[in-house]
């Protein structure tokens, strides 16, 4: 009978995902996605604690980093893993500048520091040197009076 035709052998119904593929891509895109699309309200389609769990954790995982690495001590850790839950931070990209920007105040203070107590010892030493510096001077200017009388008396004698 099959010979015959007179049974016939259906071909077994394909259910294509391409449709779905595709739409999936476009929704990647931006597509498809817009007020009339939507049913659930905001926070149902992402709820805001989500977002924020995901941002501390985020954050906290890029200061748990920076602290293993010495970049920061545990003090300043602290600090920056308060201001984190306080929402002082927006991102990742705004802790980083952040961490940034007082480890380069630190080293300008270290630095100063530093210059400062150059400075305070140089102090004291000036005082010697110039005492030398005149000395030196004076045996000098001795030496051109020994030498040449007449012209240090002009010069001397110019300067008042």
């Amino acid at each position: 009978m099959i010979k015959d035709s007179f049974i016939i052998k259906k071909k077994i119904q394909m259910h294509s995902r391409q449709r779905a593929r595709l739409r999936r891509e476009e929704r990647r895109k931006g597509r498809h996605t817009g007020p009339g699309k939507r049913k659930g309200t905001r926070e149902a389609r992402m709820p805001v604690k989500v977002l924020w769990m995901r941002r501390q954790r985020t954050l906290r995982r890029l200061l748990k980093k920076y602290r293993e690495a010495k970049k920061i001590d545990k003090h300043l850790y602290h600090d920056l893993y308060l201001a984190c839950k306080a929402n002082q931070y927006k991102s990742k990209k705004n802790l980083a500048d952040a961490v940034e920007k007082i480890i380069y105040k630190k080293q300008l203070e270290g630095k100063t520091g530093a210059q400062k107590a150059t400075l305070a010892s140089k102090t004291d030493e000036p005082k010697k040197t110039t005492d030398t510096k005149k000395d030196s001077k004076q045996t000098s200017q001795g030496k051109d009076k020994k030498t040449t009388g007449a012209t240090s008396k002009n010069k001397s004698s110019t300067k008042k």
